[in-house]
């Protein structure tokens, strides 16, 4: 989740690139064998990322919102109980450990340290979700806020609890897709085939009309800042309020009160490990146990 830099940033970061590279402009570079420019350093702590330059894009995404310059459409966002589907990175780890500790937000802190306990035990720390959710819980669940309160249209939400027990923490990133599409890896249990077809369903109805809800499929109540209602994936899939809304209203409070802009530019998990300083800026088997 990179948050967007100035054009001039940027351009700073390519001459900085260039520089790496002993080239001077674009066509210098071009002429590189790709193995010189794939083995180059990046350009800065985070890497290129999205550039607000004014005519493809003309601000954060956050900021066009609270102005009202987006397209005021029917939304239909999610997450999965276990985005991590292993255990964070080291770096990522001590990147967030880093950002939390240094935002100089003590009540924000505390409200973090009580919504994901750690523990030294894997089954029952919260680490991972923290993860998840400063990853991907906290982007999504501001995109269905902000539209909800600046939009028209509604705002949809899921969670997608559904796994085995190959996969004890929850459904891994991504792991809907196969249900949406209904194409498998492998041959679906009957409970897998049930959950594709009221997914598919779902988004063909939202395709079609904006609104997933249809005759015969359990009611997928809308989004709103007062409900805070998600459709939960899973063996009895169901709307219920958002399980970890604790934790993503503390991560809010984190990220406003006392993490600047640049340490909101979470670096990908693939990135170099990198601190706070210099980026300067679901558990159990059903989805009744979502933290």
């Amino acid at each position: 989740m990179r948050y967007p830099r100035p054009l001039g940033d940027a351009e700073h970061s390519g001459e900085d690139f260039f520089k790496s590279l002993g080239v001077s402009d674009l066509k210098s570079a071009r002429s590189l064998p790709t193995d010189a420019i794939s083995k180059a350093p990046d350009p800065g702590p985070s890497g290129f990322g999205t550039t607000i330059d004014g005519d493809l894009l003309v601000g954060s995404n956050e900021e066009l919102f609270q102005q009202a310059r987006f397209n005021d459409t029917p939304i239909l966002v999610g997450f999965t109980t276990d985005e991590v589907g292993a255990e964070p990175p080291k770096h990522m780890v001590e990147w967030m450990e880093s950002a939390i500790g240094e935002s100089g937000c003590k009540e924000a802190q505390a409200a973090i340290a009580k919504a994901y306990p750690r523990t030294n035990d894997a089954e029952t720390s919260m680490l991972r979700y923290l993860y998840r959710d400063l990853y991907v819980g906290w982007p999504t669940w501001e995109w269905a806020r902000l539209q909800s309160i600046k939009g028209h249209n509604h705002a949809y939400v899921y969670i997608f609890d559904v796994h085995g027990p190959e996969h004890p923490f929850g459904a891994w990133h991504a792991a809907e897709y196969p249900f949406v599409f209904g194409n498998f890896p492998k041959p679906p249990t009957p409970r897998d085939e049930a959950v594709s077809a009221l997914i598919r369903q779902y988004w063909i109805n939202f395709a079609a009309h904006g609104d997933p809800n249809g005759p015969g499929l359990p009611v997928w109540k809308a989004f709103d800042e007062k409900s805070q209602m998600a459709m939960v994936f899973g063996d009895s899939s169901h709307s219920q309020p958002l399980p970890n809304i604790a934790g993503l209203k503390a991560l809010d409070e984190l990220l406003r009160c006392g993490v600047s802009r640049e340490s909101r530019d979470i670096p990908d998990i693939h990135d170099k490990p990198v601190t706070a300083q210099k980026q300067v800026r679901r558990c159990g088997h059903s989805s009744a146990a979502i933290p």
